[in-house]
């Protein structure tokens, strides 16, 4: 995202707080949605042999990224910028991978691995629309969140074992 761009999201969220409130509200109640749905996964596969995988692949995976995300310690648009971000957020840096785009996606990811392929569509759509709030709101780049969607991809498919 340039600096042009990036100053013009900032002041249009500047001239329609409400909106931005909405949009956080938004991305608040998505997050929610999805820790729902992966606790309603884990249900479904109690007594299976896919309820380890489930628990270990997401939670290995994110322990993994977090510890890239501490060592890149990538900067937010609103630090390179310079220009407070519509959302408030009380740390800097640490922004690449989007941990909020991976854990999303990683659960619409498992979905798929779980035998659910048309929740799975559903909870892509619903990742791509926590990115997409993510960089419109300023608290992320679009590498960001496409960094975090790519490396849940690349978890599932080596996690899940459906590359081999």
């Amino acid at each position: 995202m340039s600096k042009e761009r990036y100053e013009k999201w900032m002041r249009y969220w500047d001239e329609h707080p409400e909106r931005i409130s909405a949009v956080q509200f938004l991305t608040n109640l998505l997050s929610i949605y999805f820790i729902y749905a992966y606790l309603d996964l884990l249900f479904m596969n109690r007594d299976n042999d896919k309820l380890i995988p489930l628990l270990a692949v997401p939670a290995v995976a994110f322990v993994l990224l977090t510890l890239l995300r501490a060592v890149i310690n990538g900067p937010r648009p609103s630090e390179v910028y310079g220009i407070p971000a519509a959302v408030y957020r009380k740390n800097s840096g640490h922004s690449f991978p989007s941990r909020h785009t991976f854990s999303a996606f990683m659960i619409a990811f498992s979905a798929f691995y779980a035998g659910f392929p048309n929740w799975g569509i559903l909870l892509l759509v619903l990742a791509a629309a926590i990115a997409l709030m993510r960089v419109i709101s300023g608290l992320h780049f679009v590498s960001d969140v496409t960094a975090g969607a790519l490396a849940a991809l690349a978890a599932a498919l080596i996690g899940y074992g459906l590359l081999f």
